[in-house]
């Protein structure tokens, strides 16, 4: 039963990002999560690969708060381009 609720919000989360955002954030999305999904992950600071745990939250932290700073200005303008 949790495989179908699982299974119909992976699928929902993917018709919503292409038919909002369309095919390329669609690719990124599922690039972003099959990465994430297939990494080893600890917070425990005697495995090996604890550093590269810390440094993928460092990132992702980084990247929220830039996004968050940001606000409801464009990363470029529109002058950028010509």
């Amino acid at each position: 039963m949790l495989g179908v609720v699982v299974g119909l919000v992976v699928g929902g989360t993917i018709l919503l990002a292409t038919q909002r955002y369309g095919l390329l954030a669609t690719f990124v999305r599922l690039a972003v999560f099959t990465t994430i999904a297939n990494s080893v992950q600890t917070l425990d600071p005697s495995h090996w690969y604890f550093g590269f745990s810390l440094a993928v939250l460092f990132v992702a932290v980084a990247a929220y708060g830039f996004r968050t700073s940001l606000g409801e200005r464009r990363l470029l303008r529109d002058e950028f381009f010509g």
